[in-house]
């Protein structure tokens, strides 16, 4: 077993919050405790223990105290003795049942939860001070909850009873780490006073200095001033890129806080696996003669130092980079840190570039090869953005390996998140525009209406995929995106009662493309508009006149009104009634009929279907002769070009049968009323 010394200071304060002591079974070597034994409360345990300190039954006074520190096999032989000398000190120290008061079996409570802990006595005699502490414990295997005198006070035992009760000088441990230089006043006396000051100093580069926080009993005396700065540095570095050492995480109390599975003089830092193996970071509290408790990173886990700097060091950097690469930090970073990021931050840019533009290079002739065009799209977007991907994970995984990614730091995860984010982004961005264009240039060469409706999509598109992006960018840095969204849709249906007319535009623009009554550039006609298609956009359509006006018609009104697509004609008729004097003879009107059909007949441009030539009418002035015909084109200066043909082959006609046109005349006749006047 191992003696606890403590000499000028052993405890300063009670360990208040201390968790439940759990054993897998509470004495095992000891057998069944007495059925009348009462240790379920404080004031029960000390009570019983005193009483069997008076009756002299040691054995039964064994049962009070947790010799988890004892191998099962050794605590029936030990424990007697160990309590009997518990007894002596406790008489020597004239100890009462009545100095614990708590009779309840939580114990003492701190605002409401149980501390699991009682200080039974406190003294400080002969130079030496001491607590005899209860401790609340739980078998793992009966349930019992029970409270036993701690494992620390147990082993400060032997040491309080050779002092206290036979006045013997005590015969102190071989000195911590007597092969290191001394260091002067260092703060050892709470573990996280220990690892602070350890962090400092190694931070520094002082890493002798740093030594004096491990104990280096297992390592020669005789080389623990050239193996001792070694270890310190080597540890120090694989906490740091391992992100292990967290302050904030340990006790501040001297005596440390117990944990299931730990002796008490020990206090985890983190663990490690190591070849499939858990390595624990463990603190011990050791005793300095000439200093008194430290706590200091425990001998097996030195012992386990170059293992892990093997696993998780930096090499041969690592063990011979300057102090002075140490020594100055910023912004919680060391020089060599700083340096070891720009290189990679600048270097790590333009080797991401360049791989990011040689794989697009690859991809873009890989789809050059396949029978669709969307492939085509997705490797020319990749070319930039694969790029800022591949920087953005060479960074992560490089900061995580120099320890500037810890579990700590937020920022700069959220910056290389950040890049990431900016990185996806464009590449959506970069692949809604190609895409885009190829759609447009299919569209445009089947004269499509989707085509007037690409652009649009294409900024609908740009603005939402930058939105996505700035809302994943809003989380990374931690603002409430959830609550964001919420006030956007409360917003949202305000502004679509505001905007009722626009949203009916919008969803008349997606009637006509899918409907299809025009492309741009047919001619139509809107209830008494005439004109060409020059533009449909979501919330109006635009018309060229005749009159080289443009009009703006909105969508609503386009769908709710008859459109007649003057460009969808497959062909276009050609009807003139011609107006023939009445002193055209019949023989002169059936000559010229007879010709104007044999035109007609004879014309390559003219549908023969439903052609005719016909004596229509007697008008009011003239002679009316229809022509009726269609005209095989769809093109209107097409159509212009061949009416003038035919109008010119009507007129020769008319006038090689010595016939002529009339004009609208009126012939009026004056009656006289046949008498006259006398005069």
């Amino acid at each position: 077993m191992k003696v606890r010394l403590a000499f000028l200071l052993l405890l300063a304060g009670r360990c208040w919050g201390l968790e439940l002591v759990v054993r897998e079974a509470i004495n095992p070597g000891l057998g069944k405790p007495p059925t009348d034994l009462q240790r379920h409360t404080p004031a029960a345990a000390f009570r019983g223990l005193l009483t069997a300190c008076a009756g002299e039954d040691f054995r039964r006074a064994t049962h009070f105290l947790d010799l988890a520190e004892i191998p099962k096999e050794q605590q029936a032989s030990q424990g007697p003795a160990l309590a009997q000398k518990l007894c002596r000190v406790l008489a020597q120290l004239s100890a009462r049942a009545q100095q614990v008061r708590s009779v309840t079996p939580e114990g003492p409570l701190e605002g409401g939860v149980p501390v699991n802990s009682e200080v039974a006595l406190r003294f400080s005699r002969m130079g030496l001070a001491g607590e005899v502490v209860l401790r609340r414990t739980r078998d793992a295997t009966t349930g019992e909850v029970a409270w036993l005198v701690s494992t620390r006070t147990v082993s400060s035992t032997p040491f309080w009873y050779q002092a206290l009760v036979e006045g013997k000088a005590v015969q102190a441990q071989l000195p911590l780490n007597p092969g290191l230089p001394p260091a002067g006043e260092l703060a050892f006396r709470t573990p996280r006073e220990s690892l602070e000051a350890f962090l400092e100093a190694a931070g520094r580069g002082n890493f002798t200095q740093a030594a004096h926080f491990l104990d280096l009993s297992l390592v020669p005396e005789n080389r623990q001033g050239v193996e001792g700065p070694l270890l310190a540095r080597r540890l120090y570095l694989v906490g740091v890129r391992k992100g292990l050492f967290r302050p904030e995480k340990v006790s501040t109390e001297p005596g440390g806080t117990a944990e299931p599975g730990l002796p008490e003089d020990r206090e985890r830092l983190g663990t490690l696996e190591v070849r499939g193996r858990e390595v624990e970071l463990l603190l011990v509290d050791r005793y300095d003669p000439a200093a008194g408790h430290r706590w200091v990173f425990a001998p097996e886990t030195v012992a386990e130092i170059p293992a892990l700097y093997r696993r998780f060091g930096f090499g041969w950097v690592g063990d011979h980079l300057p102090a002075v690469f140490f020594a100055v930090s910023f912004a919680g970073l060391a020089l060599w840190q700083w340096l070891a990021l720009l290189a990679l931050l600048s270097l790590g840019f333009w080797l991401s570039a360049r791989a990011g533009h040689l794989l697009a290079q690859w991809a873009r002739r890989a789809t050059a090869k396949t029978d669709v065009s969307w492939d085509d799209a997705l490797a020319m977007a990749l070319d930039g953005p694969v790029g800022l991907w591949l920087w953005s994970a060479l960074v992560w995984l490089g900061a995580r390996y120099l320890g500037v990614l810890t579990p700590t730091s937020t920022v700069p995860q959220a910056l290389v998140k950040l890049v990431a984010i900016v990185a996806t982004t464009w590449f959506f961005y970069r692949l809604l525009d190609k895409l885009s264009q190829q759609w447009s240039a299919l569209a445009q060469a089947k004269a499509s209406l989707v085509f007037t409706f690409i652009p649009i999509f294409q900024r609908a598109g740009r603005i939402l995929v930058v939105l996505l992006g700035l809302l994943a960018a809003l989380h990374v840095v931690g603002v409430p995106v959830t609550t964001a969204l919420a006030g956007l849709g409360i917003g949202g249906v305000a502004v679509a009662f505001a905007a009722q007319k626009t949203l009916e535009n919008i969803f008349a623009a997606l009637a006509i493309a899918a409907d299809r009554p025009f492309t741009l550039g047919d001619t139509v006609r809107i209830g008494s508009l005439l004109g060409t298609v020059e533009d449909l956009g979501l919330r109006s359509t635009r018309i060229r006149t005749f009159e080289r006006t443009l009009v703006t018609v909105p969508n609503s009104s386009v769908v709710g009104s008859e459109v007649v697509n003057l460009s969808a004609r497959d062909r276009m008729l050609y009807n003139p009634t011609l107006h023939l004097t009445y002193t055209t003879r019949p023989e002169q009107l059936r000559r010229i009929l007879e010709r104007l059909r044999q035109l007609l007949a004879q014309h390559p441009q003219v549908v023969q279907e439903g052609a005719r030539c016909r004596f229509r009418a007697f008008g009011e002035s003239a002679l009316l002769v229809e022509i009726y015909c269609h005209l095989a084109t769809a093109d209107w200066d097409e159509y212009l070009a061949l009416s003038e043909e035919l109008n010119f082959a009507v007129a020769e006609i008319v006038q090689a049968e010595g016939a002529s046109f009339a004009f609208p005349t009126r012939t009026v006749y004056l009656a006289s009323s046949g008498s006259g006047a006398a005069n």
